[in-house]
């Protein structure tokens, strides 16, 4: 009885050993002036494993912008491709207004690249689309773009 408690705690804890490493996270910023941007995502660390968790917020600063997609939340939901391997963090989000509302959409791109060392910071660029069909305050389709640096730490 005393073998199979023993082994039943060495499975145990090999289990809650290897889930400790079992995911990691990173987050990606960027700040100029048109735009805020801060992203969180987890990843399985198994090749293929994909993101398990993923967030962020846009905040466009620039004033032609409409007030509604001046601040636009993320979730898992509008994580539409990523890539999280070796050097290399990449993704895109797209969010999309609700059918009852005017057409208005933001995509956003971020492909940043580690340098050779491992504790070298994930640097690259973002890229961010907004378009807005025309409206009751617009009479004129919106088509907004804005690109710069962006910075990804992983931990």
């Amino acid at each position: 009885m005393r073998a199979l408690l023993a082994c039943a705690a060495l499975i145990l804890s090999t289990i809650i050993a290897g889930s400790a490493h079992a995911s990691v996270g990173f987050s990606c910023g960027a700040k100029d002036s048109n735009v805020r941007l801060a992203i969180e995502a987890a990843y399985g660390t198994s090749l293929g494993g994909g993101a398990a968790n993923f967030g962020g917020d846009i905040e466009i600063v620039a004033k032609d912008v409409p007030e509604r997609l001046r601040r636009i939340s993320l979730d898992l939901d509008h994580l539409g491709q990523n890539w999280f391997r070796g050097r290399d963090i990449k993704l895109v989000a797209r969010w999309q207004s609700a059918e009852e509302e005017p057409y208005m959409e933001v995509t956003l791109v971020v492909e940043t690249r580690r340098g050779e060392a491992e504790e070298s910071p994930y640097v690259g660029t973002y890229e961010l689309w907004v378009d807005a069909a025309p409206s009751e305050d617009r009479a004129e389709w919106l088509r907004f773009e804005a690109s710069g640096e962006a910075a990804c730490t992983v931990g």
